[in-house]
């Protein structure tokens, strides 16, 4: 059964979907966030993990 989980740093994103891409049924990210690991990072080794795991973008910055 999918869960859902907040993970407060890029990097535990990522590690949540390691080996258990499928016990989830997207990655919500966002693209503003600063940091070591961004949002687009983030995406990217989501899809790296799994190339068709669904990916939302959003954003609160201002462009």
């Amino acid at each position: 059964m999918p869960h859902h989980r907040l993970a407060a740093v890029p990097e535990n994103a990522i590690t949540l979907l390691k080996g258990r891409a499928e016990n989830y049924r997207a990655l919500v990210a966002d693209i503003g966030l600063r940091g070591r690991t961004d949002g687009w990072v983030t995406t990217r080794r989501a899809r790296e993990i799994d190339p068709t795991f669904p990916v939302i973008y959003i954003t609160a910055a201002q462009c």
